[in-house]
């Protein structure tokens, strides 16, 4: 559930647009020692994400109304369609809404203020971060605004730079259940919005296309010990145009799996969590 919600508040981070063109972003990424490709696919009929990291690629069919999973390493494909999708995040938006607002086990708060101080214990105080905006740089040949938010004051030190191409906008098929996709996955993140500052939610939204992006993290003093983590994205190469519909294919002799009941399964169990919780 958490892997589907950040990538459709991802995808709804890029502001697509009904009447732009196709468009198709490679990507050299690195976390870690790692290095690979990423390469992003949009049309006003599908979205393809093909990772060479993680060896899984997600594809959207918005005129059949169906997302894909493949994972290329055990050729399978996860299979979802997006009424089931739209309707299972509006339940898990609220049950997250309800579990909020519950006394926590310890003291006086509810969960939701419980996890908000925790947040700025481990993370900072959210109210001190700000959205920089350190001019523009030239990536893949284009030109993009680049912004910068930094949370310090915690025990996990994190920064975010994105250099956003505000000129390029992917196409959207008009889909209803598209809408109410993106609808649900809003809702769900401002439930959790007060774990996040003001300027990461702006920095998130910014309208454009993301052409380079390094995300860090340094801890300290924790139980696991110190360290930093660095991914790093940037784009290669842009190009706006029509794109071959053999791109989107899934591939063949891999096998499908339906994801509904195994998403069903997961937010009963959640729910009856919830009530035993609740007693």
């Amino acid at each position: 559930m958490f892997k589907i919600l950040t990538t459709l508040i991802f995808l709804g981070a890029l502001s697509p647009s009904v009447f732009a063109a196709d468009l198709t972003v490679s990507y050299q990424i690195k976390e870690g020692k790692k290095k690979g490709e990423r390469t992003v696919y949009w049309s006003d009929k599908f979205n393809l994400t093909k990772d060479s990291l993680s060896k899984v690629d997600t594809l959207y069919d918005y005129d059949a109304g169906m997302m894909y999973t493949i994972d290329h390493r055990e050729k399978k494909i996860e299979t979802f369609n997006f009424k089931d999708m739209g309707g299972m995040m509006g339940d898990a938006q609220q049950m997250m809404g309800e579990m909020m607002g519950r006394k926590a086990p310890r003291g006086d708060k509810t969960i939701g203020q419980s996890m908000e101080e925790s947040t700025a214990k481990y993370f900072g105080d959210p109210g001190k971060v700000v959205l920089q905006k350190l001019g523009t740089l030239t990536v893949a040949g284009r030109s993009c605004d680049n912004y910068k938010v930094e949370r310090k004051g915690g025990k996990i030190e994190t920064s975010q730079e994105v250099c956003v191409d505000p000129t390029l906008s992917p196409p959207q098929n008009p889909n209803a259940e598209v809408a109410q996709m993106h609808q649900a996955a809003e809702a769900m993140s401002g439930t959790l919005g007060n774990l996040q500052s003001p300027a990461e939610r702006e920095l998130a939204n910014l309208k454009g296309t993301p052409l380079r992006r390094i995300n860090n993290s340094k801890t300290k003093g924790m139980m696991f010990g110190g360290g930093n983590i660095q991914m790093e994205e940037e784009a290669t190469l842009v190009q706006v145009g029509p794109i071959d519909p053999a791109v989107f294919r899934l591939p063949s002799g891999y096998k499908q799996i339906d994801q509904a009941q195994m998403m069903r399964d997961q937010m009963q169990e959640m729910q009856k969590m919830m009530g035993e919780t609740g007693k």
